[in-house]
């Protein structure tokens, strides 16, 4: 599997991290697409979509 599936320590762990506001729920401006951002997060943040679809040639930018 591309994702590794949540289990409810991972769900309870990232809804604690939204009403603390460490985590936030972004808007790509170049896709449209919901998704998870944190303060507590490892990687750069950008659209995960649009970052797979240039990964795959899909045509789509890569969000900056």
């Amino acid at each position: 599997a591309r994702w590794a599936p949540f289990d409810i320590t991972d769900a309870w762990c990232l809804a604690s991290e939204l009403r603390s506001g460490d985590a936030m729920l972004e808007v790509c401006d170049n896709c449209k697409c919901t998704y998870f951002t944190s303060v507590n997060q490892r990687t750069c943040v950008e659209c995960p979509f649009c970052k797979e679809q240039g990964r795959h040639g899909g045509g789509e930018k890569e969000c900056a």
